[in-house]
């Protein structure tokens, strides 16, 4: 239960991130006055990612404290599953941040090229969420037969998949 709690929060975190990565990172009306001061620029983008990294951190904190909860009162875990739990709950957004800022700075590529950016990007974040939830839904509804059998699977495949890239949901 806790990994299918971390997969959904880096997901979610995905999701959040991407609609919000773009305005912070590369349209904040604060550029040209920070870009000013004696400070150097990898300092002004490593603040703007802690910011991205705290924002998502508290909606992944509200996410996981509950699942540790309820998962400690109905498993009884040893003392070990708090302390790679809390070490999860600090590493789940971090890779869902790079991801994130990396598509902003594509759309907003994309974006720059044509006379109606805005409307562009608007459209590149529909296409972007559509594709998400279409191959959800996809990978879902393959299933034939036992849906129990196969979701349990499904999420084992993921959990094996993801926690090779991903070491803290093993954990």
């Amino acid at each position: 239960f806790p990994p299918l709690v971390a997969m959904f929060a880096m997901f979610l975190t995905l999701l959040t991130s991407v609609s919000y990565a773009k305005a912070l990172l590369f349209e904040a009306k604060d550029h040209d006055m920070l870009f000013a001061l004696p400070i150097p620029g990898r300092t002004i983008v490593a603040a703007k990612l802690l910011t991205m990294y705290t924002l998502d951190s508290i909606l992944n904190i509200v996410m996981l404290v509950p699942c540790a909860i309820f998962y400690g009162i109905f498993e009884r875990p040893h003392i070990s599953f708090y302390i790679y739990y809390f070490i999860l709950m600090l590493f789940v957004s971090l890779i869902p941040i790079l991801i994130s800022s990396v598509i902003s700075a594509l759309m907003s590529i994309i974006a720059s090229r044509f006379r109606h950016a805005q409307f562009v990007t608007v459209v590149l974040y529909v296409i972007f969420l559509c594709g998400v939830m279409g191959f959800s839904m996809t990978v879902g509804s393959s299933a034939g037969g036992n849906e129990d059998v196969l979701v349990g699977a499904m999420f084992e495949g993921m959990l094996s998949g993801l926690s090779s890239i991903y070491p803290p949901l093993a954990w």
